[in-house]
C-alpha cells in the first residue's frame, strides 16, 4: 500500500479525526502481546524490525548483518514471513525455483545472500531453520510478533522519513509508538539522515545506502528512466540522481506494487534506459527483465565493530 500523505503531516484533520481508533489499535495490540508466551530456542534470534508501518530499509540491514556475522564464522538463517506469497511454509527458499507469487519478493533478495526461511508461523520456521543447521536466526520483520524469543531485537529507522506524523495507526504510520519499541530494543540503526531526535539510552548506530558502484559506472553516460515499488520511492530516485546519474523521468509505485504486462510495456516502450531495484526486479518476468537494469544497494554502518559487539553479546 501506498502510505497516506497525512501521516506525514502531525496537524492533518484526517489524522487528528483518527486519533480515537488509533488508541483503541494501541491498547488492543499491547493487551494481545501480553497474552502470548514467547517461544525461546537454544540458538540465538536476532530480529531487524521498526515501529514504522511500510520500509524502513529492514532486508538490507538484515543482509548488512548476516555478512556481519559470516565474517565471524557464524552460520545465520533468514527468516520472514514472505509478504505477499501465497506459501505458508516452513519453506526453505530457492530463488531458481520460487517467484515473487509463492513467496513474496524480499526472500527472494533474502535467499539470493543465505538460508532463507518462509513461515507465516515463526515459531515453525525457526525450528526448521534449528533443524537444517543455522546457527543465528535473523528474522528479516517480526518486532510486533510476540510468538517468537527474540534475543536482540534492532529498531531500524529511516532517517529520511522519521516516524512521519508520529502517530499511531491508523492516524499515523506508527505500528506502536517508539516508547514502546525502544523499550524491547537492545540498539538503533538510522539509515539516512535528516531526522533530528534526541539520544537514545541504547546503542545507536548509522547507515547509509550505497549503490552499486559497477552498475552505476555503466550507465553514467545514458539517460535514465528509473521506477520503484518499495516503501520509499523517492529516496531511491535521490541516491540516483546523488550518483550522478541522468534520470529523466520516474515512475512511483506501491510497495511490493505487482507489474501487470501494461505498465511494463509502457515503461520499457520508450528510448531512455530503464532501471530499477533489486526488489522490484524479483517481481518482473521475462521478456520485460530483459530491458531492464536492476541497481543493487549495501547498507554501510558508521561503527560496524561496535554494532559487532552487540551481537557478540548473545553469540558468546
Amino acid at each position: 500500500m501506498k502510505a497516506p500523505k497525512f501521516w506525514h503531516k502531525r496537524d492533518s484533520i484526517r489524522g487528528l479525526l483518527l486519533i480515537p481508533i488509533a488508541i483503541f489499535y494501541k491498547y488492543f495490540s499491547t493487551f494481545y502481546r501480553s497474552k502470548i508466551k514467547a517461544s525461546k530456542l537454544p540458538i540465538p534470534v536476532i530480529c531487524i524490525g521498526n515501529v514504522v508501518i511500510g520500509g524502513a530499509g529492514k532486508t538490507p540491514v538484515a543482509i548488512a548483518i548476516y555478512d556481519l556475522l559470516r565474517n565471524m564464522g557464524i552460520k545465520p538463517h533468514f527468516l520472514t514471513r514472505g509478504y505477499k506469497g501465497k506459501m505458508r511454509g516452513p519453506l526453505l527458499v530457492d530463488p531458481y525455483i520460487h517467484t515473487f507469487e509463492d513467496v513474496g519478493d524480499e526472500p527472494l533478495l533474502l535467499a539470493k545472500k543465505g538460508p532463507t526461511w518462509v513461515s507465516a508461523d515463526r515459531v515453525e520456521g525457526a525450528k526448521s531453520a534449528l533443524a537444517n543447521g543455522a546457527e543465528v536466526i535473523i528474522m528479516d520483520d517480526g518486532f510486533q510478533n510476540p510468538y517468537l524469543h527474540k534475543d536482540i531485537n534492532i529498531l531500524v529507522i529511516d532517517g529520511s522519513y522519521g516516524l512521519g506524523s508520529g502517530r499511531l495507526f491508523p492516524a499515523g504510520p506508527l505500528r506502536e509508538s517508539l516508547a514502546s519499541g525502544l523499550s524491547r530494543a537492545q540498539a538503533v540503526i538510522i539509515v539516512g539522515e535528516g531526522w533530528q531526535h534526541q539520544p537514545f539510552k541504547i546503542p545507536t548506530f548509522y547507515a547509509h545506502a550505497q549503490l552499486d558502484p559497477n552498475i552505476l559506472k555503466t550507465l553514467k553516460t545514458l539517460k535514465l528512466c528509473a521506477f520503484a515499488g518499495i516503501g520509499n520511492p523517492e529516496k531511491f530516485f535521490t541516491s540516483l540522481r546523488n550518483a550522478g546519474l541522468h534520470v529523466l523521468d520516474t515512475f512511483s509505485f506501491s510497495d511490493h506494487h505487482p507489474y501487470i504486462p501494461e505498465e511494463l510495456n509502457r515503461l520499457v516502450g520508450g528510448d531512455l534506459t530503464v532501471v530499477t531495484t533489486t526488489k522490484d526486479y524479483v517481481r518482473i518476468p521475462e521478456p520485460w527483465s530483459k530491458k531492464i537494469t536492476p541497481i543493487s544497494m549495501d547498507i554501510k554502518f558508521n561503527d560496524p565493530h561496535k554494532l559487532m559487539k552487540v551481537l557478540e553479546r548473545v553469540l558468546i
